[in-house]
């Protein structure tokens, strides 16, 4: 009989799914230190056979490391180290009564870990109405986020106190925890501090206060001091509140000196008063006429949510605009505010209509609705992160940024139809990663034809019904596929292109039998087949999606050239069921990319007085991870060249952009300088490369964790400036490990051999000096046939000194500052001085000054001091005793 026992309990929990509260009483007090602790008074209606009451504690999301956190976006969700606290709650009680309770959460790491959906506290009552009372206590963690402490601001602006929960405990779309119940909240806040609060009418107070709202929950920010900023928006007004003053942007009348732009501010008061005036005018042109009277405006310090809504409030990132000041991209962040704002407006009357379970995803899909309305009405067309920046593609950033982004706001900039939002900080998608509005959207689109969509979109707006009652009016097989739209996020697929057979038919014209398969989860949706012939004739047909294959006809004037499988990426693909990049087998044409400047690195030693420079330019086609050609040209103190080559890509995906490992082989040709040795003999070098690499790091500026190595052999045949012919071959090896030290600290460990055997020049020989080896020594300092060294390196970020905002001009926004010291020590075998062995050793320290161009794409400044240990007395004597390098990106 035990054996059933996990059922019984799941069973016995499942029928706690419908209780519904009536009225909220909380009495919080919120320390300085960001400890919140009150009471709550619930009184909720159990329905007959319910079981209890399930209260949602989304706190307890805190007392979780997030599934989707790495070396680059641990910055967006920790100012500092990891910090994780969960929700106390204590004397439970149930009409006075002490009650027992439990507690149940998902494991981390599953779709409703307890890092996304926190705990459900499950309380035990009889049917009918009754009161449920409990104590609750949270040390807000140093967190970014909807719930969290960064500095002395104070943010809880998702449900920071206990909310009764309805619905599935399996987590269907039945459940449900945004209802229209009374909640009065009496909070106190710190001494010295100011508090807003959210709901139907925002409020700023010191002290004590009492407010009361019908709505989901009741949003609160506090900080030592907020600012308000105050707007009239076409007859609503609009509040701006602020932990800092934000800037005052000059007046169209102002003059002279007083009308200057401030280039080192961002003017989020005015960008916001214009994005509103644009909302509003297609608001009313779409017919909301009951609009509040005013608009609340909250920044806080997030870093995954660019915009949003809470109950009673819009909630923006206050890195809101700290972007590069040009019209395109900041059109990205119009959008992302403009949606927030369409939600908040339109949430009261979407809320009459819809139910509770339902509100959160129908109301994103309305705001996604008029966003796309507003940017036609504006613009004439939408606007898309690629067809801004695909021109600039031959930036290594940008390429990155096209085909795997590491950027904050992911979701805003390049979730154009996927939008995964990997953190779901929004409550209506913390327990289940239901689909947003966008996604939703273009799954209708795709499977209507164009009047029913027209209908259910006038429908949405017109909003005499709910979305899914409205859907089944107009096209009840579209309202059959709804549930599956919702739960598609959790359903991974990978398309692939299979067979293409082509006959000539008796007309002249040419049929095309396109086979598509689809491998994952069954998600029927339409797949879209593009065939374009010989001619440039392009003609579009449809796979219905049913089954794990289908077969599509294709009549076209010509023979085919291409065909592509879902030509608009409108279908989001699983980079996990695809062994490359999940749109590669998607076509049977793959184009060049632009030139892609791989790497770049550019630094010069005040000592040496001179230049070090790499030029890494790379030609693949879109989507392949495996087939590369480049062409890489350096220059340094030794020689100047450059070296053609092909890479192959091997091992698995780092990345969608990458693979873990390589291997290549190029021809290479080098001018000797003759500046480098005494003697003066300099030469032309034409030689052979092999090389073969291995890395993990997935964030190559500043990686906290993983490892590489690098193996090589050089053949060359060098034609001497005096006469005669020498060969060489030089094999060597690299290597990193990099072990992290929280989420501020790592130390790297670095160590590289390599040999020269023939008859080589001395620019040939490997030598201990250079920023990428001892950064103490000179280049020419100690150098011999064999090279051998290690550094150790640790790296760490001072508080204060991580999430910076300094605006340079709107080109860099510096982030970070980071300190590193470092330690080395190696040798040269057969020294050119004739020593057998030429020992080295070195400290150092230098600053890496984090920063992202344009406020997107981020990159690294370093600048390193290093002072060598071993010195012979001649060196001693004629060369600088530090060593002074700058450069970009990190020395290992």
């Amino acid at each position: 009989m035990w054996k059933w026992a996990p059922l019984l309990v799941l069973g016995w929990c499942a029928l706690a799914s419908a209780a519904e509260p009536s009225r909220y009483q909380v009495s919080a007090r919120l320390g300085a230190s960001g400890r919140v602790q009150g009471t709550l008074r619930v009184v909720v209606d159990v329905a007959p056979g319910d079981g209890g009451v399930r209260l949602w504690l989304y706190g307890d999301r805190l007392d979780a490391v997030p599934r989707a956190m790495d070396d680059r976006n641990a910055r967006w969700v920790f100012p500092r180290e990891v910090d994780l606290e969960g929700v106390r709650v204590t004397d439970v009680r149930v009409d006075g009564v002490p009650a027992r309770s439990t507690r149940q959460a998902a494991p981390p790491g599953s779709v409703r870990g307890i890092e996304y959906a926190g705990r459900d506290l499950f309380v035990p009552t009889s049917p009918g109405e009754h009161v449920v009372t409990l104590r609750f206590s949270q040390q807000l963690p140093e967190r970014f986020g909807r719930l969290g402490r960064v500095g002395d601001r104070l943010t809880l602006v998702g449900p920071w106190y206990p909310l009764v929960l309805a619905g599935s405990e399996l987590g269907r779309h039945d459940e449900a925890y945004a209802f229209d119940a009374l909640h009065e909240v009496r909070l106190c806040v710190p001494e010295g501090y100011d508090a807003h609060v959210g709901g139907e009418r925002g409020i700023g107070f010191r002290g004590c206060e009492t407010v009361s709202a019908h709505a989901a929950y009741v949003p609160v920010v506090a900080a030592p001091q907020l600012h308000v900023r105050e707007r009239e928006v076409d007859g609503v007004g609009l509040r701006i509140v602020s932990s800092r003053a934000l800037y005052r942007a000059p007046t169209d009348d102002a003059r002279g000196l007083e009308g200057l732009q401030d280039l080192s501010r961002v003017d989020v008061v005015g960008d916001t008063a214009r994005v509103l005036g644009e909302v509003l005018l297609t608001l009313r042109r779409a017919g909301f006429d009951a609009l509040p009277r005013t608009v609340d405006v909250v920044l806080v310090p997030s870093r995954t949510e660019l915009a949003a809504d809470a109950p009673g409030l819009v909630v923006v990132s206050d890195r809101l605009y700290e972007i590069f000041p040009l019209e395109q991209v900041r059109a990205l962040h119009d959008q992302a505010l403009a949606r927030a704002l369409f939600g908040a407006l339109i949430a009261p009357s979407v809320a009459r209509v819809e139910p509770v379970a339902d509100r959160g995803w129908a109301n994103d899909l309305r705001a996604v609705l008029l966003t796309d309305l507003d940017t036609v009405r504006r613009q004439g067309e939408l606007t898309t992160t690629a067809d801004l920046i695909g021109w600039a593609g031959f930036h290594p950033a940008i390429d990155q940024l096209l085909y795997a982004p590491q950027v904050a706001f992911v979701d805003a900039l390049f979730g154009t139809v996927a939008e995964p939002d990997a953190f779901r900080d929004n409550p209506w998608r913390a327990r289940r990663p239901t689909a947003r509005g966008r996604r939703i959207l273009e799954h209708a689109r795709d499977l209507m034809d164009e009047d029913d969509f027209r209908a259910w979109s006038r429908a949405l707006l017109e909003r005499r019904t709910g979305a899914r009652e409205a859907l089944e009016e107009i096209d009840p097989r579209a309202a059959g596929r709804l549930p599956q739209w919702l739960d598609s996020p959790a359903l991974e697929v990978n398309y692939r292109l299979g067979e293409v057979r082509s006959e000539r038919l008796p007309d002249g014209r040419f049929r095309h039998v396109v086979a598509v398969e689809r491998r994952g989860a069954e998600r029927i949706e339409p797949v879209e087949v593009r065939v374009v012939d010989r001619a440039g004739n392009a003609v579009t047909e449809r796979w219905d999606g049913e089954g794990e294959r289908g077969e599509v006809v294709v009549i076209t004037p010509d023979e085919s050239r291409s065909v592509t499988l879902d030509p608009r990426g409108r279908l989001p693909q699983s980079p996990r069921l695809a062994d490359g990049h999940p749109l590669r087998d998607d076509t049977d044409s793959l184009p060049f990319r632009p030139p892609i400047i791989q790497g770049f690195a550019l630094s010069g030693s005040a000592t040496e007085r001179n230049i070090t420079g790499l030029l890494d330019v790379v030609v693949r086609r879109r989507y392949d991870l495996e087939n590369t050609f480049g062409l890489r040209l350096t220059t340094d103190p030794r020689s100047t060249g450059g070296l053609l080559r092909y890479v192959r890509g091997v091992g698995r995906k780092r990345d969608t952009n990458n693979r873990v490992g390589y291997l290549s082989g190029g021809i290479e040709v080098d001018r000797l300088h003759a500046s480098f040795s005494e003697d003066g003999v300099g030469g032309w070098r034409i030689g052979a490369l092999f090389v073969g690499g291995y890395s993990d790091q997935r964030f190559f500026l500043d990686p906290r964790r993983g490892s590489a190595l690098i193996g090589s052999v050089s053949a060359g045949i060098v034609n001497r400036d005096q006469g005669g012919r020498s060969f060489t071959l030089s094999p060597g090896l690299r290597g990193n490990y990099t072990v992290p030290l929280g989420l501020r600290g790592t130390v790297v460990f670095a160590g590289a051999g390599s040999w020269v055997f023939g008859d080589p020049l001395d620019s040939q020989l490997p030598g201990l000096g250079g920023r990428f080896y001892m950064r103490g020594y000179q280049s020419d300092e100690v150098v011999g046939r064999g090279r051998f060294f290690a550094v150790i390196e640790p790296r760490f970020t001072p508080t204060g000194l991580s999430d910076l905002a300094w605006n340079g001009l709107h080109i860099v926004w510096i982030r970070e500052i980071q300190l590193a010291a470092f330690v080395g020590g190696g040798f040269v075998v057969d020294a050119l001085d004739g020593r057998d062995v030429a020992f080295g050793a070195e400290v150092g320290g230098g600053v890496r000054i984090h920063f992202d161009y344009g406020g997107i794409q981020p990159g690294v400044l370093s600048v390193d001091l290093a002072v060598p240990l071993i010195r012979t007395a001649q060196a001693r004597a004629s060369r600088a005793p530090v060593t002074f390098i700058l450069g970009f990106e990190q020395y290992f």
